[in-house]
């Protein structure tokens, strides 16, 4: 069945099994005993920086609840990011980092600060890098649409996601977490949580991931490419000194270990190697040094809430920094190896292998001091707030020529290399205010104004020798800065005639400030000037149906002046930079809902359509923004069914669609994404606090992971030589294939 048919069916049958009764919960009166069981719960959000019920919030939302994304063993970024409308993530050259495309916002760049923002327990963590591991005993994910003016506006022109770990509470408990799949791949995970007296709370999360293979291996070496461990754990301590105050810090680590970092793509279909050589599969990878690469994430920040009689007084503050290292990563993509004997014998080579190293670090501080009045029942409420923060970030790149070419460059005198080394520091200060005036009971007027001034210097050095020095940019040291500064206001004015019903229409202004181009051959492509979007948006939230069915629908049309959209930067190998030459329009449509079918099934789903353009095709000839899919769904089913006593039965299906949207390439090569639909799901039982499942994801074996990569020179070259077509011929990276396993938890 076509991805068009499989979709609509998929959440018409959703949304008509949650507006149905189940077959002994009707809705008349003689279930009065039950209706309690099968109203939502109330969720509540934060996305105007104080917690409200999220019906009532003006704004387009997705809300993910952390004990359902745990369920269903959702715990990356791509995982989470995908159950929400328009959303999209690509990884970036190191298969670690990630970074958002919301609403055609998107910044492709492996160290370029983006246009939507994460947060992670109020502190902004979407710096030139970033990784977020750990996805382990989170409470929620939000995600906010559009630009945010005020409370969450830093870089915040497209949306922002809002992720809050376990906090501690006063409940002793212990959940244990362990589960085996294919290609060995184990997964041990822990949460304790222990009020250790009234006023000190504890709460501590360790995780160990491991995979020892997968879908591809590598034809020369006989290694598993996508093997990979993760090691981490973190500590939570709130407490409470008096009835008013609270202090909360949070201390996390984690290590990443990951094989064949440089592997940058299967050209699906594509035999890349020339005969003799077979062609590359899933099973069949050739390529040339992969090499390897380690990844250190750490994270240490606090909070300290103070209520008065006018109002509640918050500090927040964090410390952030990522390492990754890569010895060595293969350069050109290609299966070919130069061999000394066959220069020797007047024979023609190919520039093959070349490998990169790589030696980076990022490190950012955060804080951020907001008071927000309090709640006395007055038509005006407001909050005023002023933050900071700073970013250093260091790269050092070294592309040397291996083996048989090494040989070969240094017989003709041409051995050398190419080194980019690079400092940027960022500081940014900001102001924001919100004030939400209720002349009525039934009308909400909001307003938002956030100031940003930012400051970024470069230091930039380029070194060439050898043959390096006749094919890519010349050696070059540069230094400099820019400073960059904005007002973005934002009006929302709401009709809420009761308290199950939100009807919004909203102008915002956003600001994503300017910067350079950490990866360039040319410095003169180092420095790119700021975007700036309006956003003009009408939507709903409502309750329904006796408080079993939450639904939220949007429309909007956002522009961005000056937008950034990518371009190559010609060198050996040509690299991607972020120019301004254009202006960007996405409109489009959003839906999002949950249900209470039964007592015993809940549901969520949602869906989205778009339409991307730029006015100007860069160099790429890119006549929209890559990684904006055109078309998203989900689906997300927790059954649970009384089989004994103390025995019930599971079962849970999660379901992802994307489809249209490009992939960064040039648009003659018509390299459009992959449509996907992933289908997860499991079975199983729990008795008492044991719960034991089996499970497979992507049951559909469908590709869907979206890198910054098309195929480079070389590997078009292998395309031609294989007789395929370019305009056909896409790029996939390292997804995983289907995965079946077993998995047990257990809590005290």
């Amino acid at each position: 069945m076509s991805a068009s048919r499989v979709v609509p069916l998929l959440l018409a049958v959703g949304l008509g099994t949650a507006l149905s009764p189940g077959p002994s919960k009707a809705l008349g009166a003689e279930a009065t005993d039950s209706a309690a069981s099968t109203l939502l719960e109330e969720v509540i959000v934060s996305a105007r920086r104080r917690d409200e019920s999220s019906v009532n919030v003006p704004m387009a939302i997705t809300t993910l609840d952390g004990e359902t994304l745990e369920a269903m063993q959702y715990r990356d970024l791509d995982a989470y990011a995908s159950l929400s409308p328009g959303v999209q993530v690509y990884t970036a050259g190191d298969g670690v980092s990630s970074q958002l495309a919301i609403r055609g916002v998107v910044a492709p760049g492996e160290y370029t600060e983006p246009g939507n923002a994460i947060y992670v327990d109020e502190v902004y963590v979407s710096g030139m890098r970033t990784l977020l591991p750990g996805f382990y005993d989170i409470a929620s994910v939000q995600v906010l649409k559009g630009p945010q003016a005020g409370v969450y506006g830093r870089n915040t022109i497209g949306g922002a996601m809002l992720i809050t770990t376990g906090q501690p509470s006063d409940e002793r408990f212990a959940r244990l977490d362990a589960s085996y799949a294919q290609y060995d791949e184990k997964n041990l995970n822990g949460t304790v949580n222990v009020p250790l007296t009234d006023s000190l709370w504890l709460r501590t999360t360790g995780w160990y991931n491991d995979r020892g293979g997968g879908w591809y291996e590598s034809g020369i070496d006989d290694k598993n490419i996508d093997a990979w461990t993760e090691t981490g754990g973190r500590l939570t301590v709130a407490v409470f000194p008096n009835e008013r105050t609270a202090v909360t810090l949070t201390g996390e680590y984690a290590g990443i270990d990951r094989e064949y970092s440089g592997f940058t793509g299967l050209l699906k279909g594509a035999g890349l190697g020339p005969p003799p050589l077979a062609p590359e599969s899933r099973r069949n990878v050739l390529r040339d040094d992969l090499g390897d690469a380690h990844h250190d994430s750490t994270r240490v920040n606090g909070k300290l809430d103070v209520d008065t009689s006018p109002g509640t007084l918050i500090a927040v503050a964090g410390w952030r920094e990522l390492k990754s290292r890569e010895p060595g990563a293969d350069a050109d993509g290609t299966a070919w190896s130069a061999s000394y004997p066959d220069y020797l014998a007047g024979e023609s080579w190919p520039m093959a292998p070349q490998v990169y190293a790589r030696d980076d670090r990022d490190t950012s501080r955060n804080a951020e001091l907001r008071f927000l009045t309090a709640d006395n029942g007055g038509p005006l409420s407001a909050m005023v707030g002023v933050s900071y923060f700073q970013e250093s970030g260091r790269f050092f790149d070294q592309l040397t020529a291996q083996r048989d070419l090494a040989l070969i460059l240094t017989a003709i005198g041409q051995m050398g290399d190419s080194t980019q080394y690079s400092e940027q520091d960022t500081k940014s200060w900001a102001g924001f205010t919100e004030m939400i005036w209720t002349p009525l009971d039934s009308v909400e007027v909001t307003a938002d104004l956030r100031y940003t001034r930012d400051h970024k210097d470069i230091h930039f050095e380029q070194s060439t020798s050898g043959i390096f020095s006749l094919i890519t940019a010349s050696s070059s040291t540069l230094d400099t800065g820019e400073t960059f500064d904005n007002w973005s206001p934002g009006v929302t004015l709401a009709y809420k005639p009761d308290n199950g019903l939100t009807l919004y229409a909203k102008y915002v202004q956003g600001f994503h400030a300017g910067g350079f181009n950490t990866v360039v051959n040319n410095p003169a492509q180092l420095t790119y000037d700021p975007e700036e979007a309006q956003n003009y948006e009408l939507g709903l939230k409502s309750m329904l149906f006796e408080q079993r069915l939450q639904l939220g629908a949007s429309v909007f049309y956002l522009r961005i002046d000056n937008a950034l959209v990518p371009q190559t930067d010609a060198g050996t190998p040509p690299v991607t930079v972020q120019r301004n030459v254009s202006t960007a329009e996405t409109s489009g449509f959003e839906i999002d809902l949950t249900a209470k079918a039964t007592d015993a099934l809940l549901l969520s789903a949602s869906a989205g359509a778009y339409h991307n353009r730029v006015s100007e095709a860069g160099s790429l000839g890119l006549d929209r923004r890559p990684f904006v899919p055109e078309y998203t769904a989900s689906l997300v089913a927790d059954y649970e069914r009384p089989l004994a006593d103390a025995l019930t039965g599971v079962a849970r299906l999660g379901f992802r669609h994307r489809s249209g949207g490009t992939v960064l390439a040039p648009s003659n090569l018509g390299l459009e994404m992959d449509d996907y639909n992933l289908l997860d799901a499991q079975l199983g039982i729990r008795r008492d606090n044991v719960e034991l499942t089996v499970f497979v994801r992507n049951a559909l074996n469908d590709h869907y992971q979206t890198g910054n990569y098309f195929p480079v020179p070389w590997q078009l070259r292998y395309v031609v030589e294989s007789g395929l077509d370019a305009q056909t011929t896409r790029a996939i990276v390292r997804d995983p294939g289907s995965v079946f396993g077993a998995r047990v938890t257990a809590t005290f």
